[in-house]
């Protein structure tokens, strides 16, 4: 469980460095391209794979709904990680009727960040009013 932690943890970190160097310093490399994706990769086995929480919310009534809820949160964020690297590897034209630049692998890169940031200072105020969120066994 410990190693899925910090596969999730040094994956959220190469995202963010990758997102840096693609975004601010404007070094538009396929290596930054396939780091940002090995990152999400890591994100993503890392949330699904590392916890069980996120999967058997629905069967454990012992936890509280809004923490149900914004584990499923987290979830829907992980995919919407996932969609921003399918639009990262996009070429620029039209798909599905719209224009498609490269730059829009941003927007939901940008939602996952804001739902990501939420879930986190919302689960570490419930932990810190000492509610029992997540039953460790």
């Amino acid at each position: 469980m410990k190693i899925l932690q910090y596969i999730h943890n040094v994956g959220l970190l190469i995202v963010l460095i990758c997102s840096f160097m693609i975004l601010v310093l404007l070094q538009d490399s396929i290596h930054y391209n396939i780091l940002f994706s090995i990152g999400v990769f890591m994100v993503v086995a890392g949330r699904f794979i590392g916890s069980k929480t996120d999967f058997s919310l629905s069967k454990n009534k012992e936890l509280d709904i809004v923490v149900r809820r914004l584990y499923r949160q987290r979830v829907i964020a992980a995919c919407i990680l996932c969609m921003s690297v399918v639009l990262l590897f996009l070429p620029n034209g039209f798909y599905f009727g719209y224009y498609i630049r490269r730059s829009l692998w941003f927007i939901p890169f940008l939602i996952f960040t804001i739902i990501e940031i939420y879930t986190t200072f919302r689960l570490s105020s419930i932990d810190k009013k000492g509610e029992k969120h997540i039953n460790y066994k």
